[in-house]
């Protein structure tokens, strides 16, 4: 029989994961917007950045947000939507990754921007695996 989602153990990754995504994505919008705003300072090296950004860039951070929040959600509420959420998140962070490569700016970044690639991936890759293992558990219904 199944159980309503109120009375399941949710288990500490879930909490961790949907903790950190949603808390992660919300500063991450609100920290963007400060500074694309000028409410908060930036240095001469940031805002040359800030001024390559396009209406893309916008997009895909509003929209890779959206799903990543959505996720987290479903996550936490151990429902099976949570997997193919985090599977788009996934798809849509390998399309940010490939485009951030290509930019012009990227390579003054240096091993900074090396390792900020790669922890993306990775933000985006652990979720998508505990939440494809918890759906093979049976634990998202």
């Amino acid at each position: 029989m199944n159980e309503p989602t109120a009375t399941r153990k949710r288990p500490a990754g879930v909490w961790i994961i949907s903790s950190y995504i949603i808390v992660a994505n919300v500063w991450s919008l609100l920290s963007f917007y400060l500074s694309d705003s000028g409410a908060m300072p930036i240095s001469t090296g940031q805002s040359d950045i800030f001024i390559e950004i396009t209406a893309i860039d916008h997009f895909l951070m509003i929209i890779g947000s959206g799903i990543a929040i959505a996720a987290a959600i479903t996550l936490f509420l151990l429902k099976k939507a949570a997997f193919y959420l985090f599977s788009i998140s996934v798809g849509l962070s390998i399309v940010v990754i490939l485009q951030v490569l290509t930019a012009d700016w990227f390579p003054d970044l240096g091993a900074a921007g090396i390792l900020a690639v790669v922890f993306m991936w990775l933000v985006g890759l652990v979720p998508f695996l505990y939440s494809w293992r918890l759906k093979q558990k049976g634990v998202l219904r």
